[in-house]
């Protein structure tokens, strides 16, 4: 299959700039090599910064996840409170 594509603006300038320090041969190669990396990127971190949630909902979801987390039997609260106390 052959696919034919423009790349301008900030874009254009990146390829530029990778092919200025001989990160591949072309910007054929160039776009094919970023195409492969994307793919192997886990589809997780493309809905992470997606959410519906208000920034507000996102700080009490954060506090409450803080509240129950331990570690070795001491809340995380706790731990970061003994730091200051020094």
């Amino acid at each position: 299959m052959s696919l034919q594509i423009k790349i301008e603006g900030p874009c254009e300038e990146i390829v530029k700039a990778q092919l200025a320090k001989g990160r591949a041969r072309s910007a054929q190669e160039l776009v094919e090599r970023a195409v492969a990396a994307y793919s192997e990127v886990p589809t997780i971190l493309f809905s992470l910064g997606r959410s519906q949630k208000s920034p507000a909902k996102a700080v009490e979801d954060i506090r409450e996840i803080r509240k129950s987390v331990e570690v070795g039997g001491v809340n995380v609260r706790d731990l970061v409170h003994e730091g200051h106390k020094y």
